[in-house]
């Protein structure tokens, strides 16, 4: 079977089991108008049973949950190059390293992920003013709307983060900016100025302060937003921290410009060593607040689409500073920030696309653990990019002897091997299972395991590449669930009226049967009158013919009375 033939078998799979509306024999049960797929690797099973088993926003009483087998290479950008492409990406392309850049194998070179993906192919498959793209490396923000990209070009465009250290009413030069920093108080009010622009300190953050920069070595000119956390070291000293900030236009595209609010999408692990751990947490807390902000400006420039493709690295990216803390207080705390943040995030989508309206669908392609076990561990010089290395015979050899699943590729004549198996780990990092999560979708699964590849399939199926994509079939399905309801609706309408004229002739076939037997019994008696007038007619014959012959009599009697009278009279004159 040929990979389109597959994706369109997928696709039918797909759109009966969670894009599609729901149809009963009866009636649709649901219908929904929208998508948002949210890739989230790092996202585990049992973090998702752990973190939001009481959650109503990812309420897993209604939702679908299974896991996913990860397939090499273990990258995110691999992932979101698949799903943009509208088909696996192939890796003669580039390869996809951890760093969201492509090494092209036998050029031994990189690319930003935007320059090698078309982006022709993006508009068609996607339709750019059909899909939100929030966070997907490989999307222009130049050429395809409703898109922001946070890494597009940012080389002299990012201020990232920092930490300063100031006793009250001193000041340090911050040569990034060429400006300088400025810490007093006022009024018993702490506030911060940079340059001309101060700004009070409020439970340990600063406003935010917009940076117009002109005169940097090392920053482009235009206006950055940055924010600054404030730590007490003591009564005199303070820890100035800033999670950084990208120049306010630089990863929009023209149509979601306007964002004034610092621009934060990543955990700062390189300031771990200088803070607290409490210190770490509060930023953790305020960087999951970016992802809600952005996600509220860009669908309040856009509008409402059909479908949205966000990356949430913030759980990947914790995972790889849990595996080298050992304060098991400290994870549970982080990780649980993390994850709130994700279930803010949904909330945020329902709020804004509408809950009922909106399927969630959270994708984890892998999980990022420290090895403990494996049989195999591959050295960081060895590897490519996690999953894929570079060939060598005694690796070959080691696979075989072990019975772990690899596969060989040879791309631009060099060779390479995809190793699929959790009992390699790569620089001492194993990446396991990861988890699909149709939320709130009120129907479970009856599988419980299902491979990335399979899962990729389904969230391509959303985009046009076949010529007739999940997107536009979700929006003929809808309106045709648009039109059923209103057909089933007029139908119980009739139906009712129907009832209506049933109980009606119900009534007048009572009433008729009542008139029937009113009518019958009238019959009757009018049959018996008749018959008594009938016996009082042969009656009155009989009287009238017994009077008639009576008459007749008396007549006669009277005329021999009157003929022997008169004889009587006349025999008396004669004598």
């Amino acid at each position: 079977m040929n990979r389109v033939a597959v994706y369109a078998l997928v696709i039918a799979l797909l759109l009966t089991t969670f894009v599609s509306p729901v149809l009963s024999s009866d009636e649709v049960e649901h219908a929904y108008k929208r998508i948002a797929v949210i890739i989230v690797p790092g996202l585990s099973y049992n973090d998702v049973i752990k973190y939001y088993s009481n959650s109503s926003i990812i309420d897993l009483n209604k939702s679908s949950i299974l896991e996913v087998e990860p397939f090499p290479p273990y990258t995110s950008l691999y992932y979101e190059l698949s799903i943009v492409n509208g088909i696996s990406w192939d890796l003669k392309q580039g390869i996809p390293l951890a760093n969201k850049t492509l090494l092209v194998p036998g050029e031994n070179k990189t690319y930003e992920p935007w320059v090698i993906v078309n982006q022709s192919i993006v508009d068609y498959a996607w339709g750019q003013w059909k899909t939100v793209f929030i966070g997907i490396h490989g999307i222009d923000v130049k050429r395809i709307n409703n898109t922001v990209n946070f890494d597009y070009n940012i080389t002299y465009k990012q201020i990232p983060p920092a930490l300063f250290t100031l006793k009250i009413n001193s000041s340090t030069k911050w040569d990034l900016i060429n400006g300088t920093i400025y810490l007093f108080a006022e009024n018993n009010t702490l506030k911060l100025k940079i340059d001309n622009e101060t700004s009070d300190i409020k439970d340990n953050v600063s406003s935010i302060i917009t940076l117009n920069i002109t005169n940097s070595k090392y920053l482009e000119p235009g206006l950055y937003d940055i924010k600054f956390y404030v730590f007490k070291i003591n009564n005199e000293t303070y820890k100035l921290v800033t999670l950084g900030t990208i120049r306010r236009d630089q990863v929009f595209s023209a149509n979601t410009i306007g964002f004034d609010k610092p621009i934060t999408p990543h955990i700062p692990a390189g300031l771990m060593n200088d803070l607290t751990k409490e210190e770490f947490l509060f930023l953790a807390r305020e960087l999951t607040k970016f992802y809600k902000d952005i996600v509220s400006h860009v669908f309040t420039e856009t509008g409402l689409t059909q479908t949205v493709l966000i990356n949430y690295p913030l759980i990947e990216e914790a995972e790889r500073i849990l595996v080298s803390s050992n304060d098991g207080e400290f994870n549970n705390n982080l990780t649980s920030i993390i994850y709130k943040g994700l279930e803010d995030l949904v909330e945020t989508i329902y709020n804004h696309l509408g809950k009922d309206e909106t399927l969630v669908v959270l994708f984890s392609p892998y999980t990022y653990t420290k090895a403990n076990d494996t049989l195999i561990d591959i050295e960081a010089s060895s590897i490519i990019t996690p999953g894929i290395v570079k060939y060598n015979d005694t690796l070959v050899d080691a696979l075989l002897n072990n019975n772990i699943e690899f596969s060989i590729k040879t791309i631009n004549g060099e060779k390479i091997i995809l190793i699929d198996s959790d009992k390699v780990s790569f620089n001492k990092i194993v990446y396991g299972n990861g988890v699909l999560v149709l939320v709130n979708i009120d129907k479970k699964s009856i599988v419980e395991t299902i491979d990335s590849n399979t899962v990729l399939g389904y969230i391509m199926s959303l985009s046009n590449v076949l010529g007739y994509g999940g997107v536009s079939l979700l929006e003929k399905y809808h309106s045709l669930s648009v039109e059923y309801n209103k057909l089933k609706t007029d139908y119980d309408i009739l139906n009712a009226t129907a009832e209506d004229l049933k109980r009606q002739i119900n009534d007048l076939n009572k009433e008729l049967g009542d008139v029937r037997a009113d009518y019958e019994n009238l019959t009757s008696k009018l049959a018996e009158l008749e018959k008594e007038l009938e016996a009082e007619k042969q009656k009155t014959s009989s009287l009238t013919t017994f009077l008639t012959a009576g008459m007749a009599s008396i007549v006669v009697i009277a005329v021999i009375y009157g003929l022997i009278v008169r004889s009587i009279a006349k025999g008396g004159r004669s004598k």
